[in-house]
């Protein structure tokens, strides 16, 4: 008799263990946005970057919005001629958990009438911001402002 109820102890715990990694798997599916590690990629160089053409939602309170990168794998380019405003920084300025209209680039977009490129990326200091910035400038034109914004 004691062996039955222990047997059926596991099942319902199996069952119970089951419905639980079901539910986790269709919630990270339909509602919960991807890790970080998700937009990230391992690099010789700089250590990691953006994975280029990456997209990733995020949820800030009741908001939900979707961050897209580029082949550049850059978060923002903004205005009629965003490579003319070259912005570096760290998270705070890659500003991944804002809406599109509230990160630097939009806003620099927005108050110089040219555009700006936003090359940002959380964590990285000053040294990986000036080897991006080398690595931009070896495939394009030298912009009119380079902004690089330190704590």
């Amino acid at each position: 008799m004691r062996r039955n109820h222990a047997r059926r102890l596991w099942v319902v715990l199996g069952a119970l263990a089951a419905v639980c990694a079901l539910a986790e798997g269709v919630a990270r599916l339909l509602t919960a946005p991807l890790p970080y590690s998700a937009i990230f990629q391992l690099g010789p160089m700089l250590g990691y970057r953006f994975v280029a053409g990456a997209a990733v939602g995020f949820a800030v309170g009741a908001d939900r919005y979707r961050v897209e990168f580029d082949d550049d794998g850059v978060i923002d380019r903004a205005g009629p001629r965003p490579e003319e405003v070259v912005i570096l920084g760290d998270g705070v300025v890659a500003g991944l958990e804002l809406p599109a209209e509230r990160r630097i680039a939009r806003i620099v977009a927005s108050a110089s009438r040219s555009g700006a490129v936003n090359l940002a990326v959380p964590g990285y200091g000053l040294l990986q911001e000036v080897l991006r910035l080398e690595r931009w400038l070896a495939t394009r034109e030298p912009p009119r402002a380079v902004v690089v914004v330190q704590k």
